[in-house]
């Protein structure tokens, strides 16, 4: 084997492993993204569903802005984005701003 068949081997071996790295690089940028997308729309449905649970009671204020937060949740797509317990912790944190 020539060794300039060797350098041409590692150098493309070596390009593969780049193109690799950069793909994941890419993929875990693009996964924070929809993270905070999602966050972002988890703060949204809390603050509408705090302000039409506003008229409420206060003890029965977290029963109905919960409500609210799973009709708003499902009236795009008719699916559940978010569980029972995310959205709670989303309308917690709406409450205490």
């Amino acid at each position: 084997m020539d060794i300039d068949h060797l350098f041409s081997g590692l150098a493309v071996l070596l390009s593969l492993v780049g193109a690799g790295l950069g793909l994941r690089k890419h993929d875990s940028k693009k996964h924070q993204a929809k993270l905070e997308a999602r966050s972002e729309l988890g703060r949204r449905y809390a603050q509408m569903a705090l302000t039409q649970s506003a008229s409420v009671p206060a003890d029965l204020q977290m029963t109905a802005a919960l409500d609210a937060f799973r009709i708003i949740d499902t009236s795009l797509d008719g699916k559940r984005d978010f569980t029972e317990s995310q959205a709670r912790v989303f309308i917690d944190a709406a409450i205490k701003q």
